[in-house]
């Protein structure tokens, strides 16, 4: 995990802090079981914090990077049962989320949040689990055989479809002759779109061609050091015996840069998950551009990034599928026994709301074949009732992200809108839900939107730079989607269909706890 993570998670955690101690602080009507039960959270998690921090002085591995991804959830629940039992401006509990008075519920929540925080304290990797296979361990750093983002016994056929067109295109470009330069290819497009998969496809059809490989989750490292001492240990262990400097090489790892061991060498390298500029300026240096033919392949959600990292404008974006092949996808996810013309009625809006992306139709397909073989048994699975009902409560049940098969996409939609540089940034975000879905935007009415709500003021930046600079981070981020462009600007958009279906849900939470303190100022 890059140092700038643990950072990241600290000072989140942090703020989490300030927000319960100004809650306590605030509220003088709070005693009892609520008062202790707030304070043993927040005593807890100081603890917690500190040892993070040690822990990341004495460089704990892997154990460690998970410890850190459980504390930056837990700080993430814990601050919206906050948001949503306390009001802000408020000066006693209003219970948002429960209804009048319901402490009781109130003190469970809590005393589940303080046994959560024991548990990061202790947490271990089970003994025996694989790397990826343990519910805290699923980001850690991947050996050169790369994490299948999804169940091999479950979705592969449906994922190798929804990748299949992308994974021919890619081989093209990984394929095609231009002398003996490195080609660097980046992949970009939204979360959850398939990038990984389709890096995954491509590098197992292609590994045996050359003289060494390597995967590295770049995300999911410490630091920079650590990145590239994964990908050297990979190049080493991989490269073939008919490499002359693969001999020995593993014990000398202190010893050999990356640059000097892949210099005589064809190697293909993947970089999963890159996700900000200044990770890729700082190591690309260590690959020889006289390559022997050798690739590169970047996946990241930023376009600066793609762009930066592809030397001869090698860029692949994703599309999401289209609505047959969506179909494809999520019938073959629930199982074409279940298909029948009713279902497929029925279904249509799921199709529509997922908006093409491989991620969220698998997911949902995921449990509504399990609901159906374990809730209707008897008339022989999946309903229309069950597809009509998760259809409608589609955004919300990604965002508690409470079912096992929707925790991926819950994460992946999560991560973008908490790795928005700014409150401001969110708050235009949320605003766009407003939109009718399946339009495209105009992107002057949106602007003058969030100009008129004050929702991008930066000091001595103009509203108008600060909303513009709003949307061009959305579209960096794949949040947002170009339609049409006039002039060297985006005249309409859209957000991405999941994304919208995320907001919505969480634009509600907001406009609840707005509601309501504007009910007590008044």
């Amino acid at each position: 995990m890059i140092g700038g993570e643990v950072i990241q998670a600290v000072t989140f955690a942090n703020s989490v802090l300030s927000k319960v101690a100004d809650v306590i602080t605030r509220d003088k009507s709070m005693k009892g079981a609520v008062k202790r039960g707030l304070n043993d959270i927040k005593l807890d998690m100081k603890m917690v914090i500190s040892e993070i921090k040690l822990n990341e002085e004495n460089n704990q591995g892997a154990t460690h990077e998970s410890k850190i991804v459980i504390l930056k959830e837990l700080a993430n629940d814990i601050e919206d049962f906050i948001d949503l039992t306390w009001v802000p401006g408020a000066s006693g509990i209003l219970f948002s989320a429960f209804g009048p008075d319901h402490r009781p519920q109130i003190v469970q929540t809590i005393d589940h949040f303080k046994d959560s925080i024991q548990k990061v304290r202790t947490w271990q990797p089970d003994a025996g689990s694989s790397k990826g296979e343990d519910s805290a361990a699923t980001w850690s750093c991947p050996s050169a055989t790369p994490p299948n983002p999804y169940s091999r016994d479950l979705d592969h056929e449906a994922t190798f479809r929804s990748i299949c067109k992308h994974r021919c295109e890619l081989q093209g470009l990984l394929s095609a002759s231009e002398g003996q330069e490195l080609k660097v290819i980046s992949i970009v497009g939204c979360r959850g779109v398939g990038k990984t998969s389709l890096a995954t496809a491509v590098y197992d059809d292609c590994r045996a061609e050359y003289d060494c490989v390597a995967w590295v989750v770049a995300s999911e490292c410490r630091d920079l050091e650590d990145l590239l001492t994964k990908l050297l240990k990979e190049a080493q262990r991989t490269a073939k015996p008919t490499s002359t400097a693969a001999q020995g090489s593993i014990s000398d790892t202190e010893q050999t840069s990356l640059r000097n061991f892949l210099s005589d060498k064809r190697y293909f390298v993947v970089i999963d998950d890159v996700d900000r500029l200044e990770v890729w300026q700082a190591i690309k240096r260590e690959f020889p551009k006289e390559g022997h033919g050798s690739r590169i392949i970047v996946t990241t959600s930023m376009h600066s990034v793609a762009a930066e990292c592809s030397w001869g404008s090698h860029v692949y974006t994703m599309q999401c599928l289209d609505k047959d092949e969506s179909e494809k996808v999520f019938w073959e996810s629930v199982g074409q026994e279940n298909k029948t013309p009713a279902l497929e009625r029925a279904s249509e809006g799921i199709i529509t709301k997922c908006g093409g992306l491989p991620l969220a139709l698998i997911s949902v397909a995921n449990y509504l074949r399990r609901r159906g073989r374990t809730e209707n048994q008897v008339a022989g699975g999946l309903t229309t009732e069950h597809c009509k009902s998760v259809a409608c409560t589609l955004g919300d049940k990604i965002l508690k992200g409470q079912d096992a098969e929707f925790l991926k996409i819950n994460r992946a939609l999560l991560q973008c809108y908490n790795n928005l540089p700014d409150y401001a940034h969110q708050s235009c975000l949320l605003y766009a839900s407003v939109f009718p879905r399946g339009r495209p935007i105009r992107s002057k009415v949106l602007l003058r939107r969030w100009m008129s709500e004050e929702l991008a003021a930066h000091g001595t930046v103009s509203d108008e730079e600060g909303v513009r600079s709003c949307l061009q981070a959305f579209i960096e981020r794949c949040i947002v989607e170009p339609v049409e462009i006039k002039n060297a600007r985006v005249a309409r958009c859209r957000v991405h269909s999941i994304m919208l279906e995320f907001i919505i849900h969480k634009a509600r939470v907001a406009r609840c706890r707005v509601y309501l303190a504007w009910n007590i100022s008044s």
